[in-house]
């Protein structure tokens, strides 16, 4: 008689579980609903080709992807950002701000693990128009108060720049600078991959050995924000101009972000470079 068990790194939820579940969503909705956060549901399935544009060909190693009846390439969507993006930019009719929220489910052909399923549940806010800093700690200040409603104390703060890492890139070699968004994605493997490997992946790219080596070097900088000056005094040059001008933004934010949680004590250990 065959065993009917759910497929690899899938799971039942059962009830224990489910009211752990529904007692987090009770907690952090009234918090985003407070700050005008929206909640949406994007679609489960996405066009292949529309997470292919975020994360380039290699993702669909990572993703659960098929054919449907009628030969159209789909996939799971393995976030949340990608399919609320898809909705801003398909309606141009919403005034800005425009703040939602998801609390869904996503799905990642990782290799199972304890505690790690293929198909998993994250929570996402995003807020689009605004430019100033203000938008992005309402964001994270926001997330905060929302782990303070779970009773979690022990909260940091973990920043990053995309935006920073362009600029620490094109100042290690400019010739890099139109390779950025695949110099990007194999960086954002760095999780999942040795460092040889990373090293094999940029150097096939074209990049000598030295470049590599001084671009690896580049993506383990971290520390506190108080500690601005002595990381970037590791630097010369374009780079150490670009850690400073960028330090500037995110001590900007910090202040934001205190202002916005009222006194919480914040970014105790930020990191100053993390590959997103």
């Amino acid at each position: 008689m065959p065993d009917y068990v759910p497929p690899r790194g899938m799971k039942d939820i059962d009830t224990g579980e489910m009211e752990k579940r529904l007692w987090i969503n009770e907690k952090i909705e009234p918090v985003f609903d407070t700050h005008n956060f929206r909640r949406v549901e994007p679609s489960f399935i996405e066009h292949l080709e529309t997470l292919t544009a975020k994360s380039g060909s290699s993702v669909m190693n990572e993703i659960y992807h098929f054919k449907d009846k009628s030969g159209r390439d789909l996939a799971l969507r393995f976030d949340l950002t990608v399919g609320i993006a898809r909705m801003v930019a398909n309606d141009f009719a919403t005034p800005e701000p425009i703040k939602l929220y998801a609390i869904s489910p996503m799905w990642r052909y990782d290799e199972p693990q304890a505690g790690r399923f293929r198909c998993f549940w994250q929570w996402d806010i995003e807020e689009f128009g605004p430019s100033e800093v203000y938008a992005d700690a309402e964001v994270i200040g926001t997330s905060v108060k929302a782990m303070q409603a779970l009773g979690l104390s022990d909260v940091s703060v973990r920043m990053s720049s995309r935006k920073l890492m362009e600029e620490l890139i094109a100042s290690i070699s400019p010739t890099l600078k139109s390779d950025t968004v695949s110099i990007l994605r194999i960086l954002d493997k760095s999780a999942k991959v040795g460092e040889e490997e990373l090293k094999s992946m940029l150097r096939a790219g074209g990049m000598d050995a030295e470049t590599v080596e001084r671009l690896l070097e580049a993506t383990k900088l971290s520390g506190n924000i108080d500690g601005l000056g002595e990381i970037c005094s590791w630097w010369q040059g374009p780079t150490e101009t670009a850690l400073y001008m960028y330090g500037q933004s995110f001590e900007a934010m910090r202040d934001a972000i205190d202002e916005f949680v009222a006194s919480y004590p914040l970014c105790q250990n930020a990191r100053i470079v993390q590959i997103a």
